[in-house]
């Protein structure tokens, strides 16, 4: 697998995977000539049978098509298939359907045999405890809350992060209504926001933002009751470990990140400029200065899911 270095941590959460070749995204997504020579050689020495790549980048398929290796990619839905390609899959970034769906199809294209859509996600048995991480016996009577995300090697992108009031509400519900302890997550760039929200509950939330590796994360999420998260990586764990979820979207869609079995379980902005974001760089927006999807999240739909997953718990 050729992924990018920030992907390294969670290398050994994916199974079946021989090797790993790790390359600089950064560089590569600026077309940095350099990084794409050195991620040429790269690949050619290592004389494989096929190079399969899941980004729909027609410049990056080409230049590793040149490696003389039978190259199959994703390309851009709105035109043919490139010639270099000895074969390959539309990609339809906004397509009502499940992203992976269109990667197995791509993987279909390669000589594949897709035995269904299902993400997986292994952590390593080294990984600490839930309750080491969370502190006391607490396996699933807490309540995992991711409030961040939305920073990727491409971009920043802050309309995938709901009002940090809307979490307060969520928090407080949990602490008062549902006596639940709450685990806040997140990777160093989500620290201030989860520090500000774990100020009001110092004995029922414990902040855990930039202090777990991507296989601590996974036990943390295995360990809980759910997850309420947004669109990132935490929703996608929780989905590959067969967790309950409230899943938070502004600028994304659902239908094209969840399998559809999954889809009640998603809480989506109503205005009809969204979705707009998918798997590139944001696009921007024509109500920048408010960032409308995010803020018009509905509480009451979160409220409504959370019910729910209590049961007779709360009030």
């Amino acid at each position: 697998m050729v992924t990018g270095e920030t992907n390294a941590p969670t290398a050994s959460c994916i199974p079946g995977i021989a090797g790993f070749l790790f390359v600089n995204e950064y560089n590569l997504f600026k077309g940095n000539v350099g990084a794409l020579l050195n991620l040429y050689h790269r690949v050619k020495d290592t004389r494989a049978a096929k190079i399969v790549i899941f980004q729909p980048s027609v410049r990056l398929s080409l230049f590793l098509s040149l490696t003389g290796i039978p190259t199959y990619a994703l390309y851009p839905v709105s035109r043919k298939r490139p010639r270099h390609l000895r074969g390959g899959a539309p990609w339809e970034p906004l397509a009502p359907r499940y992203v992976a769906e269109q990667y197995l199809a791509l993987a279909q294209e390669a000589g594949g045999v897709p035995d269904g859509v299902q993400l997986d996600f292994l952590i390593p048995p080294d990984a600490p405890s839930a309750e080491t991480l969370v502190g006391g016996r607490e396996r699933r009577h807490y309540v995992v809350v991711a409030p961040g995300g939305g920073v990727n090697p491409r971009d920043d992108v802050p309309a995938k992060r709901p009002p940090e009031a809307l979490f307060a509400a969520v928090i407080h519900d949990l602490v008062h209504q549902f006596q639940r302890k709450v685990v806040l997550v997140g990777g160093p760039p989500d620290k201030p926001r989860c520090d500000a929200l774990a100020a009001g509950h110092p004995d029922r939330v414990v902040n855990l933002a930039g202090q777990t590796n991507v296989a601590a994360l996974g036990r943390v999420i295995e360990g809980a009751h759910y997850v309420v998260t947004t669109d990132s990586l935490p929703l996608h764990i929780a989905v590959a470990l067969g967790k309950k979820f409230i899943a938070l979207f502004s600028c994304t869609s659902p239908r094209s990140l969840l399998p559809a079995a999954l889809l009640p379980e998603a809480v989506t902005s109503p205005v009809d400029c969204a979705p707009c974001y998918s798997n590139a760089v944001f696009p921007g927006c024509r109500n920048r200065a408010k960032f409308v999807c995010r803020e018009t999240i509905p509480i009451d739909a979160v409220r409504t899911l959370i019910r729910k997953y209590e049961g007779r718990r709360g009030p």
